[in-house]
């Protein structure tokens, strides 16, 4: 599950949650199976640094993050636990990577990375829900809301220029995730419906579904 600040997220998690009580909300690796990614990763850190220029601390705990939770959902997948879903998960990694990483994640030398990292979340992902409503709504939302947030006090151009930003960042990630038959997304403008009767359409899209 994917979308901007103040789009609802977390109603939608609550609604599914008690509509659906055998899914799974978020999946967290334990610390210590950073290390161990990080270690393997060493090649594409330095990718990301070539030719050397500022440490990118939070792109390397990102592509971390990324490879970590793949290795948790080739575990998790397949249990009878039921639907495991994720909020803050790949795309919203792989998105801040794209918004934030500037020409380094942008480059030949990372390209490898970011087709294995693409290729690696269309075959584990079966559905990305991706949540959206008008920018005026959003701000309005952000600023109301009780859940603080960095922009709450700012310029409505501020905050459009990172809602814009950030939309574009999401659109990119998840137009190559369904690339050639890849993952399935499907939007809801969240100030159109509520959020039980999203978390219906939620459970029909994914009713059925094989484990992987």
């Amino acid at each position: 599950m994917v979308g901007l600040a103040a789009t609802g997220k977390t109603s939608l998690l609550r609604a599914l949650g008690e509509r659906e009580p055998g899914w799974r909300a978020g999946l967290r690796p334990p610390k210590v199976r950073h290390a161990w990614s990080a270690i393997s990763l060493l090649p594409t850190f330095i990718a990301l640094h070539r030719p050397p220029r500022r440490l990118l601390w939070k792109e390397m705990k990102r592509i971390t993050y990324l490879r970590t939770l793949r290795r948790a959902i080739a575990v998790e997948a397949c249990r009878p636990e039921g639907v495991i879903v994720l909020d803050e998960g790949p795309v919203y990694m792989m998105a801040r990577i794209r918004m934030y990483g500037g020409a380094p994640v942008r480059s030949a030398a990372f390209d490898p990375w970011w087709r294995e990292v693409v290729g690696e979340w269309r075959r584990a992902l079966d559905l990305v829900v991706w949540l959206d409503a008008p920018d005026s709504i959003l701000a309005r939302r952000l600023r109301s809301r009780a859940q603080r947030h960095r922009l709450q006090s700012a310029e409505d151009r501020h905050i459009e220029e990172f809602l814009v930003s950030y939309r574009a960042a999401y659109d990119e990630v998840m137009t190559v995730l369904a690339k050639e038959g890849g993952v399935r997304v499907v939007k809801f403008r969240t100030d159109r419906q509520t959020p039980d009767r999203i978390a219906e359409k939620v459970a029909l899209e994914l009713r059925g579904s094989e484990c992987r």
